[in-house]
């Protein structure tokens, strides 16, 4: 199987700023005017082919996959008027096994990695998140009686986490969309 993804992604900031000030237990407007803040148009283009096959082997079950993808930003500052261009991407590859244990009981593994790749205000140093994702698994399936029982396990070892400052979270307008790295992480 191939797949093939192109898209856009785009978000356009006109935010301004008003300031007031508390006065007798009643807010007051102490500028006149609003002023400009966060000005800017954020696109992201995204091109991303995947493929993934799967071969049987008598009682075993082979499979294997990857993604490629590139992506195209720009950053335009309606302020200053000046535009950013930046490129990024990545690969991520797996592979599974499987064993059919019975007609009812198959067993297995997978190993793939993870990719979350930097966004438009990261660094040119600033390393993309990854993570190589581990699951063993074994599952009882009998469809004469509608029954099916799972049991999985999974191990993911993360490295350079990301995070993006966001309004939300307390950013303010000049560390807004800023990437940080919240380090590594392994999860059982």
């Amino acid at each position: 199987t191939v797949t093939a993804k192109l898209h856009q992604d785009q978000i356009e900031r006109r935010h301004n700023k008003d300031f007031y000030s508390m006065e007798q237990g009643r807010m007051s407007r102490v500028t006149a005017n609003s002023l400009p803040d966060t000005q800017n148009r954020h696109t992201a283009s995204v091109r991303a082919l995947g493929v993934q096959h799967e071969a049987m082997l008598e009682r075993w079950r082979f499979q294997v996959m990857a993604r490629a993808e590139d992506v195209d930003y720009k950053v335009t500052d309606f302020t200053t008027g000046l535009s950013t261009n930046k490129s990024t991407g990545g690969f991520a590859p797996g592979v599974g096994l499987a064993y059919r244990l019975s007609p009812n009981w198959t067993t297995g593994a997978t190993v793939a990695r993870g990719l979350t790749l930097v966004g438009t205000n990261a660094t040119d140093d600033e390393d993309p998140e990854e993570s190589v994702n581990y699951e063993v698994f074994s599952r009882y399936l009998n469809e004469d009686e509608d029954l099916q029982a799972d049991l999985a396990g999974f191990y993911n070892d993360y490295r350079n986490i990301k995070g993006t400052a966001s309004f939300s979270s307390g950013a303010t307008s000049e560390n807004l969309d800023n990437e940080y790295s919240g380090g590594r992480a392994q999860v059982l």
